[in-house]
């Protein structure tokens, strides 16, 4: 079914008001899914709904293997793995890496692959301005051609590409009278609401988690026993409560590249799902618990973690949304359910990348086909707009 899925994600959405075009993408559909199997689009339409965890329990008994798999398919998100449509989440994740060739973690850690894009953008002539923030949009007879500085500075130019969140680009830096009354309410209804909090660890030695070989201490770890702890800790969120056992994936990058840390020394970055975007009181008089548990939980797979802690650093959504300036805290930049992709996402006329103001294009997250690391909604974006032009 990711097979079926993958093409999709590297394709522009059709166009819902061009009929012939949007026949001309249901029948490619139609036609790979039955180059598949005749059977393969009627699976797809059966799993649409499906929650994952039904689907596991019908198909699996190892309580750790359907905690595994579960956990990639709400990563991101704040359901559970009972909620509907949590099947084709899976799919989805699925699909993205049969896009590449898998997930991997670069040489050098991800601040690697920032600078190799950088390097990239000044290699072919380009400007890369940091700690620079942009007050709004220059419009002049009804075209975006530019941006305004919070220092007041304009920048022109014949295209205007925004990565960030659609409702801010729309809302706040085009302006509200740029977009249509309806345009506006889905626009705020796709508000991200980050669900995931992230710890980094400094540690004087490598941690030894029982029973694990030491050749896969670079590995992905994940910390998700059953589908039953992954209930628990999605409606306690879901709930405004912090997790008592949080569920988590953990990377030691330092063992894969040891330029990450002073010799013997390692770090060790930590996602912990689940977490509520919103907490009783603010966050900052729940940070410390939220650490302590996790340590806690943590002490029970590698029991002198705690002992080898040097440093550390959380980051709760409202964290990640402050330092790196995404909406919400959200990496996706929108719920990521089946409503709000292709043609939905980030609304039914924005799904082509191109805005109703010419000349601004939106090119992020918040674009099909959705968050991660894969460079999919950049690459279509970029394609479409140098296609249409500042028009």
């Amino acid at each position: 079914l990711a097979g079926l899925v993958a093409p999709l994600l590297g394709e522009r959405p059709p166009e819902l008001a061009d009929p012939d075009a949007f026949r001309r993408f249901l029948r490619r559909s139609v036609w790979r899914a039955m180059l598949k199997g005749g059977s393969t689009m009627q699976s797809l339409l059966r799993v649409l709904p499906e929650a994952i965890g039904d689907r596991l329990d019908v198909e699996f008994e190892s309580p750790l293997l359907k905690g595994a798999l579960a956990f990639d398919a709400t990563l991101g998100g704040a359901e559970g793995p009972y909620a509907p449509g949590t099947s084709f989440r899976a799919i989805l994740r699925e699909a993205t890496r049969l896009q590449g060739q898998g997930a991997c973690l670069p040489a050098g850690g991800m601040g690697a692959l920032a600078d190799a894009l950088a390097a990239a953008i000044v290699a072919s002539g380009g400007e890369i301005r940091l700690d620079t923030e942009v007050s709004r949009f220059l419009v002049e007879e009804g075209k975006a051609t530019g941006i305004v500085l919070s220092s007041g500075v304009e920048i022109r130019a014949p295209l205007v590409l925004s990565a960030i969140s659609p409702s801010v680009t729309m809302l706040e830096l085009a302006g509200a009278r740029h977009v249509e009354t309806g345009d506006i309410h889905e626009l705020r209804n796709f508000s991200p609401r980050g669900t995931a909090a992230k710890i980094n660890l400094a540690l004087d030695r490598l941690p030894q988690f029982t029973g694990l070989a030491p050749e896969l201490h670079g590995a992905r770890l994940l910390i998700a026993p059953s589908l039953a702890e992954l209930d628990e800790t999605s409606l306690a969120a879901q709930n405004g409560d912090l997790p008592l056992e949080p569920v988590m994936e953990l990377l030691l990058p330092s063992v894969a590249d040891p330029s990450l840390a002073p010799e013997g020394q390692h770090v060790i970055s930590i996602i912990v799902h689940n977490i509520p975007h919103e907490m009783e009181g603010g966050w900052e008089t729940h940070r410390e618990a939220l650490v302590q548990r996790v340590i806690r939980t943590l002490g029970g797979y590698a029991p002198e973690i705690a002992d080898a802690m040097i440093a550390g650093e959380i980051l709760t959504p409202h964290d990640i949304e402050r330092k790196y300036g995404l909406a919400g805290g959200d990496w996706h930049q929108g719920d990521i359910r089946l409503d709000r992709l292709l043609v939905s996402r980030p609304a039914p006329g924005y799904s082509r990348y191109r805005t109703p103001l010419p000349g601004l294009w939106l090119c992020g997250a918040g674009s099909h086909p959705g968050g991660g690391v894969t460079g999919l909604p950049g690459w279509v974006a970029a394609g479409a707009a140098l296609e249409r032009g500042n028009t």
